[in-house]
């Protein structure tokens, strides 16, 4: 690939100073040097090294539907002569690219998330009362046919014939505060989110509150996230029939829980907790102007309600929304829903490339000291992405202006919450369930606005 007419040692390091400058001081050259010792990769020297192939990998997911052979002919093109370059991308066909990935360890991709991540949440993190807060949820995204992925991660029970692609479940442990990947468990999905996310509770660090829907407020969840000495705070499973033990206060209980019969998921971890366990319970009822109200019944292991108030852990699950935005982002913008690579081996290596970029855009994001939640993800990642552009091709003594300017128009993009008016809850034609609009919506929006 590195044929292109200059000394080998020359073409390479050109490459790394154009290729990916924003993430640069981030991912150094130091920090993936020490990824490769942790995991003890030890490599001769090629036309790719690890830092190249990393940096190449995450450029290659910051944007939907680059392939092996783009990302090669934008690294010929990087390090190759005006005179040279048409000619050395004409000839590249994305085998060295291919072949420099295939070549990481999976181990070396998890660090490098693992590093990202958390430090972006060194910038930006979301504390309340000494506790971080932290989101968890599942997804699914599919991948080709093939024989291999079929073997190794199924199809579907509602799929059938020729037309059905393997489905991969996934489940992410991203910060509340920036909405880094800080963790991430996947299988086949023939595995439920409740086997998988129990590997990233048993990794998880101490005073942590974790934020989740009804799947993951379980006996044997809560009683891993006490063993890790963290918190739980998940919506309650309508399916558990208790009874309170004591009133904390309106809608603010004491629940036993009795430890389940059956064993169920890993029955060695469930027979170590204890036979009951002291769960609290509020319900709430949540308005909002243009919305329906609707009851929100959460639980957590936070007793105290003099030290953990209700309405403030109310306000906290609320923000569980975030990693529903999270999800959304990496799917539509890193073409999450649907990977192409046709080997188990390669899909782990994009879905960790997929997550690292996706920490990239939120590390830098986390650099403009605005809360990261208030910006717009999809204009930080195009901003990115055309900074990296203009820092390929600008002399060296502007990269610092060129950065500078990179976060001010990410901070630009503050995204206002919107409220909706209010609407009558009439219709116009059938008056057998509501009562017959007689004016414009607009003349009764105007009157009552109250």
């Amino acid at each position: 690939m590195l044929n292109i007419g200059q000394p080998h040692a020359q073409v390479k390091q050109k490459i790394l100073d154009g290729l990916l400058n924003p993430v640069r001081p981030i991912l150094t050259a130091a920090v993936v040097a020490g990824f490769c010792a942790s995991s003890r990769y030890a490599w001769r020297e090629r036309d790719m090294g690890p830092l190249l192939t990393l940096l190449a990998c995450t450029y290659k997911q910051l944007e939907t539907g680059k392939s092996a052979r783009d990302v090669e002919k934008y690294l010929v093109q990087l390090g190759a002569t005006a005179k040279t370059a048409q000619a050395a991308a004409e000839g590249s066909d994305g085998k060295t690219f291919c072949d420099a990935r295939a070549r990481l360890p999976i181990r070396l991709f998890q660090l490098a998330l693992q590093f990202v991540g958390n430090f972006a949440r060194s910038l930006g993190c979301d504390t309340w009362q000494g506790l971080q807060l932290v989101f968890i949820d599942g997804t699914t995204f599919k991948v080709p046919r093939t024989l291999a992925n079929v073997k190794a991660f199924g199809l579907p029970r509602n799929q059938h014939g020729a037309g059905g692609l393997p489905v991969v479940r996934l489940v992410l442990m991203v910060c509340a505060g920036t909405g880094a990947v800080l963790d991430c468990a996947f299988g086949p999905n023939r595995l439920s989110e409740l086997r998988l996310i129990v590997a990233v509770l048993l990794r998880l660090p101490r005073n942590r509150l974790v934020v989740g829907d009804a799947l993951f407020g379980t006996y044997l969840n809560f009683g891993l996230l006490q063993y890790r000495g963290c918190h739980g705070l998940f919506f309650r499973q309508a399916a558990r029939k208790t009874k309170p033990s004591k009133w904390l206060g309106t809608g603010d209980e004491l629940q036993v829980w009795e430890r389940p019969t059956k064993a169920g998921l890993f029955p060695h971890w469930l027979w170590r907790m204890p036979e009951t366990m002291e769960i609290r319970m509020i319900r709430r009822k949540i308005s909002r102007q243009g919305y329906r109200d609707y009851y929100l019944e959460i639980c957590t292991t936070l007793l105290d309600p003099v030290q953990y108030p209700a309405d403030e852990l109310v306000a906290i699950y609320l923000k569980r929304w975030g990693i529903e935005l999270d999800l959304r982002a990496l799917k539509t913008a890193h073409g999450l829903d649907a990977l192409t690579t046709k080997s188990p081996a390669v899909i782990v290596r994009e879905l960790y490339s997929v997550l690292l970029a996706y920490n990239c855009v939120r590390a830098i994001m986390a650099q403009t000291g605005t809360p990261v939640r208030t910006l717009g993800y999809e204009n930080a990642r195009e901003t990115v992405m055309r900074t990296c552009l203009l820092m390929s091709k600008a002399p060296t003594s502007s990269l610092p202006e060129e950065y500078r300017i990179m976060l001010a128009l990410i901070r630009a993009g503050v995204i206002l919450y919107q409220e909706r008016p209010s609407e009558p809850r009439m219709i116009v034609n059938n008056k057998r369930r509501y009562p017959l609009l007689r004016v414009s919506r607009a003349k009764w929006r105007k009157t009552h606005a109250a």
